[in-house]
């Protein structure tokens, strides 16, 4: 099978103010989310599947970004402290730069304006489902890698969400 050069995959789930001042945030719920298939010109079902993903980049301090730009270091609004999986679930601890520019981006998280987060992430397995019924989407089983070709690597803050399982 050729190796495909994929651009960055994005999915949005939400984002939680914790006492200390750093945020919990749920990456990824494990929820199908509806997705166009180029390649095949259909609709698909969207699956990322955690077990065994590997989360070193993440925890090294991997950066938070203002809706995945990464033109230049402006666009780092924060750091990943922690990430861990809990079921099915990617989670983390995030810290918010302290930069007097972000004062509005920092008052609208605590505030829930800011509630949605994004993680990009590289993928290297994926299985196609048929559609159980005629005239639904098939899905696409997708494994976050475990190798050193690519990991979840950043997490941004959000506009909007994918998947409505993945909101405060």
């Amino acid at each position: 099978m050729p190796m495909l050069n994929l651009p960055l995959q994005t999915r949005a789930a939400s984002i939680t103010p914790t006492s200390g001042g750093n945020h919990i945030i749920v990456w990824s719920t494990g929820s199908k989310v509806r997705r166009y298939d180029w390649f095949e010109d259909q609709e698909i079902l969207e699956e990322l599947v955690l077990s065994g993903a590997d989360l070193t980049r993440l925890n090294r301090g991997a950066p938070v970004l203002d809706s995945h730009q990464t033109d230049d270091v402006s666009s780092v609004i924060g750091v990943v402290e922690r990430a861990w999986l809990e079921g099915n679930e990617g989670r983390a601890e995030i810290r918010l730069s302290e930069r007097p520019e972000l004062e509005g981006i920092r008052r609208d998280v605590a505030s829930g304006i800011l509630r949605h987060v994004s993680i990009g992430y590289a993928i290297n397995e994926v299985v196609r489902i048929p559609a159980a019924k005629r005239g639904q989407p098939d899905t696409l089983r997708q494994r976050c890698p475990v190798n050193v070709i690519g990991k979840p690597s950043t997490l941004a803050l959000a506009r909007v969400r994918r998947a409505l399982a993945r909101q405060v």
